[in-house]
């Protein structure tokens, strides 16, 4: 790959494009890595694309929004966000080109991941047996996405879907910082018996404690997390086999700090086949 970074004509420029303050740091890393890895990198705070260049985004926001769309148009569009094996003693961060999810039959297994990883912390499971947790993603998640329908709606629906099917529901809003007390996912999911969200990563947290998790929506971790529902009481756990290859194929896109500063992380990003760059996107 460093090959074609000396020829500037075969390889364009990286565009961080930054709206936040985690998304500058962020960026100050990867366009170090990137230039140690003898791309040219930048980082701007504005936001008018740029010929000849791949942008790349930490999220989808509103200041961001019409850069994304121009850069996927393009194909040249880089998204990163909090990553799928995340874990609070050892954050990381995915990637996937064009799209803000990626097709995981695209991803190939990354033997031994577990050691590139840390274990999510210890669950003390209490017993339940008709308890769902709704994952509420951002409102504005639901408006970029162009559904159809707001989060508001798909709220309403879902909890009347899994009402009706014997479940009470408990509810958990994206937390935009933590506060001291504040009751985390982990001790939310202690006492629910399956996980419920649009497209969320937290589905592939559940399926990691081997709790049945359902996303609304294709994406990702769908062949884990299937849209259909069961009954109460009649959701299995997830098959540990199954859920170990998902992880080891969503490894292949996980990237930590360090990678970014290194360049490591880059090789990886431009390593992704052309065929495998087209990412799921809802509404076009």
């Amino acid at each position: 790959m460093r090959e074609f970074a000396r020829n500037s004509t075969l390889v364009p420029d990286f565009i961080f494009y930054v709206n936040k303050p985690k998304a500058e740091r962020l960026a100050e890393a990867m366009v170090a890595g990137v230039r140690n890895a003898g791309f040219k990198a930048s980082l701007t705070t504005s936001m008018t694309p740029r010929q000849n260049s791949i942008g790349v985004f930490y999220g989808v926001v509103p200041e961001t929004y019409a850069t994304f769309l121009f850069y996927k148009a393009e194909g040249r569009a880089i998204y990163l966000d909090n990553g799928w094996l995340s874990t609070p003693s050892k954050p990381t961060f995915r990637f996937s080109w064009n799209s803000v999810q990626s097709f995981l039959q695209d991803m190939p297994p990354v033997r031994k991941w577990e050691t590139l990883t840390d274990k999510p912390p210890p669950l003390q499971r209490a017993t339940v047996d008709r308890r769902a947790l709704l994952i509420l993603q951002s409102r504005q998640y639901f408006d970029y996405l162009r559904l159809g329908y707001t989060r508001d709606q798909w709220e309403r629906v879902t909890t009347k879907i899994l009402q009706d099917k014997g479940y009470d529901v408990d509810r958990r809003e994206k937390p935009n910082k933590r506060e001291r007390g504040a009751v985390t996912f982990f001790d939310q999911i202690a006492s629910t018996s399956v996980v419920v969200s649009l497209n969320s990563a937290a589905t592939v947290k559940a399926l990691r404690y081997g709790i049945p998790a359902f996303c609304m929506l294709d994406c990702t971790p769908s062949p884990l997390a299937p849209v259909k529902v069961p009954e109460c009481g009649r959701a299995a756990p997830p098959d540990p086999k199954a859920v170990d290859d998902m992880c080891a194929r969503l490894m292949a896109y996980e990237i930590s700090l360090d990678q970014m500063k290194s360049g490591e992380a880059v090789d990886r990003i431009m390593a992704v086949p052309t065929h495998q760059r087209r990412g799921y996107w809802y509404g076009d």
